[in-house]
């Protein structure tokens, strides 16, 4: 790694070998990450601008990253590739934390001069997830069909859009199959 002031350390809730580095100063990488509990760190800078990078949040289940810089927030979708500024009611200036809730699906920035900042972001859906716990199991393929053969699911549950996990705009027996073959 570069000699540089290290500003962020994330760890992947799902894999602790996998974690995210972030640095400050000019000229040099700004984030990094490792697969291999810190043996070796891959540059994913990307296009990312050559700024200070202060903090970094790491969404779940995804390729999902924001990036707080000294002009504000930006977000990769890929991995760290490609970066592009989030804008979305975040202010250009340093952002300094980065926090993401996964179970309300919060992004939350500490700014330097204007305060705290919250947004939203979208719910993921997890294909073949029908029961909402974060995990495709044989209990899934059975919510799936008892939609298909048409009996109510327990409360807050939905068959579609989780349960067509082949994509066809449709949930019923093939999904299941789908599933349980997955499993």
């Amino acid at each position: 790694l570069p000699n540089r002031v290290v500003t962020e350390i994330v760890v992947d809730a799902t894999d602790p070998r996998k974690a995210y580095l972030t640095q400050s100063g000019f000229g040099t990488p700004h984030v990094w990450r490792t697969d291999d509990g810190g043996a070796s760190w891959t540059n994913i800078t990307g296009d990312l601008p050559n700024l200070p990078v202060n903090a970094l949040a790491l969404i779940p289940r995804s390729n999902e990253l924001y990036a707080g810089t000294d002009l504000g927030v930006f977000k990769s979708i890929n991995g760290g590739q490609n970066w592009v500024p989030f804008m979305e009611g975040f202010p250009n200036v340093a952002v300094f934390s980065l926090a993401f809730n996964d179970r309300t699906r919060i992004l939350v920035a500490g700014t330097h001069g204007r305060g705290v900042f919250s947004y939203s972001l979208p719910a993921l859906v997890l294909r073949g997830d029908v029961d909402g716990d974060a995990k495709v199991t044989a209990a899934d393929a059975q919510l799936v069909l008892m939609a298909a053969v048409g009996l109510p699911l327990p409360q807050g549950l939905f068959a579609f859009p989780n349960g067509d996990v082949n994509c066809d705009g449709v949930t019923n027996v093939l999904d299941a199959q789908i599933i349980l073959s997955f499993v």
